[in-house]
């Protein structure tokens, strides 16, 4: 009998409908919506309320929604936007407004954009987790705030000052500059819209304006002129004569002057001629002009002096040139000078005799009598050339002490009082007679305040330096 013959292989599942195949994406692509729709639900829901824990320019917003938000905002900053800035630039510092330099602050725009819809996961996350400081954004009117700070850089700016030097009493006087600071504007105008509103004591940046003059300035002419000038005497000669003039007394001829944005050295010849031809030093001769003199009263001419001097600008120049020198010598050439009045002058002048005569009676103290022969002393021989004016204050002076001038009765406000050169008002009297009787032109005299006997009526004059004098012209 045949074997029968068993075989034994593995099974095969029985292959899957073609519906059941196609429904396993549609599942997954349905997860996946639900995924996709929950995240939007969360992204949506975070947009509904700040994150607990915001806060805006520190004002604590977390949990609020968008239009709570901004009246918690407005409430709790309007205040503060208000406030004036108190600004400090350089040195200086002022109060200015927000609205001055066109600054607001722009709640709606800060909520919205904490709450603005998003489907970045880092800032979802962000929202769903602690909430963050959250800064105002600032509204800036640009041309409100150009001008307000144009006009805090005027209020505010410090003007640089110049060095200077001087020489006072044979010493270098030295004033340091000081540099001056001026608002920068582009600086302050980034620094304001950083710090705004947080901070309302702001120190704005500023630029640094330098002297004209500054510290170089000083040590160059320190080193180049009045260093040298004062390191010692300085040796003049003026023909056979010399004489070495100490730093205290040429000191008061050299200065130091502002000069096309810087200093210049000035030696001033004038006042260190005067130095060097006081009568002490014995190099000048000091010329007198001729005057006439009454001999047996006879007008007669006593003939000029020349003078010797020296040129000023020639004395500057060899000092300039002496200070830098090894012997500090400068020699000068002697110069004749002419007195104003010459003899041949009064030569041809033709004054040959009196003209008119008149006299007074002495009366009074010593003191009185001693000022009148000084005034007389001094006006006597006075030429009035023609068309020329005299004045009798201007001959005289001041009447001092140290013309030689004593206390005397004066008329002070209608009443008699002492003081220096009292009686000098006789001499007054005396000259306005002689002037009318020889014809001469009045122009200005005053009677006393009170007649006196002694002076005939209605011509008399008195004086007082320097506002009441007796003038005429010839």
């Amino acid at each position: 009998m045949p074997e029968a013959t068993l075989d034994v292989s593995p099974s095969e599942p029985a292959p899957a409908s073609p519906r059941r195949r196609r429904r396993w994406p549609y599942a997954v692509i349905g997860a996946v919506l639900v995924v996709v729709l929950a995240y939007l639900g969360v992204a949506w829901w975070t947009t509904t309320r700040l994150p607990a824990g915001s806060t805006v320019s520190g004002v604590a917003v977390g949990g609020l929604g968008r239009d709570e938000a901004v009246s918690t905002l407005r409430t709790r900053l309007n205040e503060r936007a208000s406030q004036p800035l108190s600004v400090k630039v350089g040195t200086a510092s002022a109060d200015v407004t927000p609205a001055d330099l066109g600054l607001s602050l722009d709640y709606r725009t800060t909520v919205d954009q904490a709450l603005g819809f998003t489907v970045d996961p880092r800032i979802v996350a962000r929202r769903l987790g602690h909430g963050e400081a959250l800064r105002l954004p600032v509204a800036v009117d640009d041309a409100t705030l150009r001008a307000g700070l144009a006009a805090l850089a005027v209020s505010t700016q410090v003007e640089p000052v110049d060095g200077d030097l001087a020489i006072e009493n044979a010493q270098i006087v030295r004033t340091e500059p000081i540099v001056g600071t001026k608002l920068d504007l582009g600086g302050a105008a980034a620094e304001i819209r950083r710090r705004w509103p947080d901070q309302t004591a702001l120190t704005l940046p500023v630029q640094e304006t330098q002297p004209a003059i500054d510290a170089a300035d000083l040590d160059t002419v320190t080193e180049d002129f009045a260093g040298p000038a004062l390191a010692g005497p300085v040796t003049f000669t003026v023909g056979d004569k010399q004489v070495a003039l100490q730093p205290p007394q040429f000191s008061a001829a050299l200065r130091i002057e502002p000069r096309d944005g810087g200093l210049a050295p000035v030696v001033d010849g004038e006042a260190l001629t005067g130095v060097l031809l006081a009568p002490e030093n014995g190099l000048g001769v000091t010329a007198e002009d001729a005057r006439f003199e009454f001999r047996d009263g006879v007008p007669a001419i006593v003939p000029h002096r020349n003078g010797v001097s020296v040129d000023p600008q020639a004395a500057a120049d060899a000092f300039s040139t002496a200070i830098s020198a090894a012997e500090r010598r400068a020699d000068l050439p002697a110069v004749v000078t002419e007195p104003k009045v010459t003899t041949a002058a009064l030569e041809g002048a033709g004054v040959k005799e009196p003209v008119s005569e008149f006299a007074t009676r002495m009366t009074g103290s010593a003191g009185r009598r001693k000022n009148i022969q000084i005034a007389v002393d001094t006006v006597s021989g006075t030429y009035l050339a023609p068309g020329e004016t005299f004045s009798l204050n201007g001959v005289l002076g001041r009447r001092t002490a140290e013309k030689g001038y004593s206390q005397a009765p004066v008329i002070s406000g209608g009443r008699l009082t002492m003081g220096t050169g009292g009686g000098v008002s006789q001499v007054a009297t005396t000259l306005f007679n002689g002037m009318f009787f020889a014809g001469l032109k009045d122009v200005e005299h005053k009677p006393h305040s009170f007649y006196i006997d002694r002076y005939p009526e209605g011509r008399e004059a008195t004086v007082n330096y320097p506002n009441v004098d007796l003038k005429f012209t010839h």
